[in-house]
């Protein structure tokens, strides 16, 4: 099933404003997560671009927000940036739920993508 929007895969209630500092973080662990397998999907791709694309622009003009920033990560051109855990703990189901709508996004659910899926865990329980 695809959906237009991502902020269809968050937990019931807990949708994001589009230039919440959530996002930011939660994209930052998404494009960890695309490269879990060493390459990046079609699908993958197409389903970063769109969450990257419902962010807001306040105070993210300089970010990840930057198609051509996003695009060199995206292209494996550039270090990929760390998240902030600690942002991320607080909104674990969140966070895991989104990171497990990526990896089903290419139907391909790989062994290095279950490993990722159960380390994203782990550094959650924290």
């Amino acid at each position: 099933m695809r959906h237009g929007r991502v902020a269809l895969f968050y937990p019931e209630g807990s949708a994001m404003k589009a230039d919440d500092p959530l996002r930011l973080e939660i994209l930052k662990l998404l494009l960890q997560v695309v490269w879990a397998d060493d390459e990046v999907q079609k699908e993958e791709r197409d389903f970063v671009e769109r969450f990257a694309g419902e962010m807001g622009t306040a105070d993210l003009a300089s970010s990840l927000k930057n198609a051509a920033a996003l695009q060199a990560y995206l292209a494996g051109e550039s270090p990929l940036p760390a998240p902030n855990l600690m942002l991320l703990r607080e909104h674990r189901d969140q966070v895991i739920a989104t990171a497990k709508a990526l990896i089903r996004a290419d139907a391909k659910i790989g062994a290095e993508e279950d490993e990722v899926l159960d380390t994203i865990r782990e550094m959650l329980q924290g």
